[in-house]
């Protein structure tokens, strides 16, 4: 049902990536990448149009590292629409998400719920292919 749909998962934590992908795999969704640098990330978007992402909330370690909602705001420079799910481990998140320039949904890997998580991204592909 949503072979044609394209998604990107990014997360530095690779049971998280892992589960991330499978569950969006096992949603229908048969295009997934999944990615855990930024550059990584950076280099997809760039050559890439995705209809969904699920995009971790990183933090900076002491290296160079860009966050979920600014890989969101390059993706919408990029002339992309896709459905973007900010992900953290730490409700504070929240904040670092609010951005004018692109609409998200937020998931807290702690309260994570699989079934819920496919109803909202059933309900937002419905919207994205009508407004398409």
């Amino acid at each position: 049902m949503y072979k044609n749909i394209v998604a990107l998962v990014m997360d530095d934590d690779n049971k998280w990536r892992e589960d991330f992908r499978d569950a969006l795999l096992n949603f229908g969704i048969s295009h997934v990448d999944a990615v855990s640098s930024m550059d990584d990330a950076i280099r997809c978007i760039a050559t890439k149009k995705y209809d969904v992402m699920v995009l971790d909330t990183l933090e900076d370690y002491g290296r160079r590292q860009i966050s979920g909602p600014q890989i969101a705001f390059l993706a919408v420079q990029y002339g992309q629409t896709p459905i973007i799910f900010g992900v953290s481990a730490t409700d504070y998140a929240r904040a670092e998400w609010k951005n004018p320039h692109f609409t998200y949904e937020f998931i807290g890997k702690d309260t994570f719920d699989t079934e819920k998580f496919y109803i909202l991204l059933k309900e937002k592909l419905a919207s994205k292919t009508r407004s398409d």
